[in-house]
Parts: structure tokens; sequence; C-alpha cells
């Protein structure tokens, strides 16, 4: 069943109805009426469902997963990825983002960056690493959260 909405001259839209009917003085929606002095002037459309919301990225993923990603997206070679995977390596252009930081910040990161088993996608440093190391936005880094969840 084709749903309908009735748009108002000022922009305004009621429903979506399933039965619109246009009488003289009002307008009668799914049983309602709705009068013309109320609505002004107005015509009856299709309505159309507004697109889903985005699917919100993961608060967290593993390392394994973003390791995985990493070398799925051609960010680090697959002897990076190894090298991750295994805690004894930070890939080259991971470790020329940790570079950018304060010098007493450096030495904890690349700590840390070893020693993590996940990732939380709300930490600041990984849209730092990801607009420096790999030229994402905050929204492409969302977006890859998403697709990495799931290797």
């Amino acid at each position: 069943m084709t749903m309908k909405v009735l748009k108002s001259a000022g922009g305004a839209v009621f429903g979506p109805f399933a039965q619109i009917t246009e009488e003289s003085a009002r307008y009668l929606c799914d049983g309602v009426i709705y009068p013309r002095a109320v609505v002004g002037a107005s015509i009856i459309q299709d309505w159309v469902a507004p697109p889903a919301a985005p699917a919100p990225a993961p608060a967290t993923i593993t390392k394994l997963q973003l390791t995985l990603g990493l070398v799925a997206a051609g960010l680090i070679t697959p002897t990076e990825g190894e090298a991750m995977a295994s805690g004894i390596g930070i890939p080259a252009n991971i470790n020329t983002a940790i570079s950018t930081l304060p010098i007493a910040a450096q030495t904890e990161a690349r700590i840390r960056f070893k020693g993590m088993t996940q990732v939380d996608r709300a930490n600041p440093l990984i849209d730092a690493v990801g607009m420096i190391a790999a030229e994402k936005t905050p929204a492409q880094m969302d977006q890859h959260f998403i697709a990495w969840s799931v290797l």
C-alpha cells in the first residue's frame, strides 16, 4: 500500500496516511479532519520514507580486527601487519603519526599501541593517527570501524 502525505504550500507535512480524501473545506486523513483553514492550500503526495540512519561505529574493536582491516585496506603492508599482530612492531605510517605527538607522549603512545588488545573508537589518538597516517576523516574512520568489526 502506498502511503500519502498532505503537504501545505508553507512546507508543513502531515502524515503519512493510508488514505487522504480531499473535500471542499477539508481533508479527511485516515478519518481525521484537517480543515483547509488550518492547513491552507495543500497537495497530496506519495510518502517517501526517510533513509535509515547509518549504523554507529562500534565502541571498540580488537587489535586483531584493526590489524586485519589495516592490511585489507592497504594502509599497512602484510609484513607490518604480522609485526603489529605479534606486538613487536608499529607500522611506519602509524609510527610517523605518533612522532607528531609531544616527546613525553610518544613513548607512552608506542607502549600502549604495542600492548593494546582492543582499540577504543573514542580515543582521540585514533582520529589523529587516522588523519595523519591514512588521510582519513573521523567519519571515514567510523566506516572502517564498522567494516573491521566483523573481521
